[in-house]
C-alpha cells in the first residue's frame, strides 16, 4: 500500500507479524524516515472501538550518509502523515478479532 501521488514522500504500509498491528513506513524517495504505528489497540473490540482509546506513535529516524537533517516542506509531511494515520486507522476498524484475541 502507498500512500499519495508524491513521488518524494510517501508512505508504505505493510504487516510486520500476523496478527499484529500494520506499520505505515515514511519514505524520501528511497530512504526511510519515521513510521507510524497504533498503540493501545483493544484487539478484541470490532470497528473503530478498536482505536477507541489508541494512539498514534511517530518515530523518526536519522537521515541517511551523515546528513544533520531532513529536507521537507511542512505541508508535505503533514499531508503525508494525516493520510498515514487515516490508513492505518480504516485497516485496523476493519479487522476481526481471532478467537485468541476473543478469549475463546
Amino acid at each position: 500500500m502507498t500512500g499519495g501521488d508524491d513521488a518524494e514522500l510517501r508512505f508504505v504500509g505493510f504487516f510486520p507479524v500476523e496478527g499484529d498491528t500494520a506499520i505505515a513506513e515514511l519514505m524520501s524517495g528511497d530512504d526511510i524516515w519515521g513510521d507510524l504505528r497504533l498503540d493501545g489497540i483493544d484487539l478484541a473490540a470490532r470497528g473503530p472501538a478498536r482505536t477507541a482509546h489508541a494512539v498514534v506513535q511517530l518515530r523518526l529516524f536519522p537521515p541517511p550518509d551523515g546528513r544533520a537533517y531532513w529536507d521537507f516542506g511542512f505541508e508535505e509531511a503533514q499531508g503525508l502523515l494525516s493520510r498515514a494515520k487515516a490508513w492505518l486507522l480504516k485497516n485496523e476498524h476493519g479487522r476481526i478479532p481471532d478467537a485468541a484475541e476473543e478469549g475463546s
